[in-house]
């Protein structure tokens, strides 16, 4: 993000006007976005090279270093964190930290971060949106003729296994002397869905957690006023391993009556 060969990305992306503009990595997936009215070709190429115009060296990665041992300080001081580490244990058996530890963030080096970035920074595992008023044609040429100009190690795309559609409800107590919250869960196949067919998913599921299971939804005006959720209901959804999860949490003394 602020060390491609083309300088920081927040701040390239600023100078061409950019309104919203963010970059960040969780478990599960790396984003990079921007919103725009103004150059949109400019910014969209600007994100592009961020992503796949970078070379490894000690001083960007030192740099990145540093930013990742003030994460891994803050983490400690804060609740909800504290929290989330608590249940992805429990969920999914991680014993590391996302962050790590200072002593793994030490041991990385640049040919093993290069190694890793190769392998797994490719179209392949990637999802390119752009959403608004531009011309179509121009814009789909001008991102085919970015990509054209690179080589990819491991973008053989694969496939999953047949798997019958199901849904899976798992639930998750984290129980202390101030807080319970409670999870239940959705696992969702994607396999065999095309593309496209993934991003109509992702758009569709996304309007559906913001109606059904946001803070103004019907469900949680309920819950809050018949005194079964302290708070508001939580939801997220990720993709992991093939699958589409959604989470749903929130704190309650009454469990059976939140399910």
């Amino acid at each position: 993000c602020e060390c491609n060969n083309h300088g920081n990305y927040l701040d390239n992306l600023y100078k061409y006007k950019a309104l919203n503009v963010n970059a960040s990595t969780n478990l599960y997936e790396t984003k990079f976005h921007f919103d725009t009215i103004y150059n949109f070709k400019e910014c969209l190429l600007t994100m592009l090279h961020a992503v796949y115009d970078i070379d490894f060296t000690k001083d960007k990665l030192d740099k990145t270093k540093f930013a990742v041992f003030n994460e891994v300080r803050d983490e400690k001081d804060k609740t909800r964190s504290k929290i989330w580490k608590a249940h992805s244990k429990i969920s999914y058996g991680r014993k590391v930290d996302n962050a790590g530890t200072k002593t793994s963030v030490s041991s990385v080096t640049t040919p093993k971060l290069e190694e890793i970035y190769k392998t797994f920074y490719v179209p392949k595992n990637q999802f390119l949106v752009v959403a608004g008023t531009f011309d179509e044609e121009e814009t789909l040429e001008l991102i085919k003729s970015f990509y054209s100009k690179y080589t990819f190690k491991n973008n053989k795309r694969h496939t999953g296994p047949e798997v019958s559609p199901r849904n899976y409800h798992k639930e998750l107590i984290i129980e202390g002397t101030k807080v319970e919250e409670v999870y239940i869960k959705y696992k969702i196949p994607l396999h065999n869905l095309s593309s496209f067919d993934l991003y109509k998913q992702d758009w569709y599921m996304a309007y559906f957690v913001d109606i059904n299971l946001s803070d103004l939804s019907k469900l949680n005006e309920g819950l809050k006023k018949d005194n079964i959720i302290t708070g508001n209901i939580s939801a997220s959804e990720y993709n992991l391993n093939g699958y589409k999860i959604l989470e749903i949490g929130a704190y309650t003394n009454n469990k059976k009556e939140f399910i």
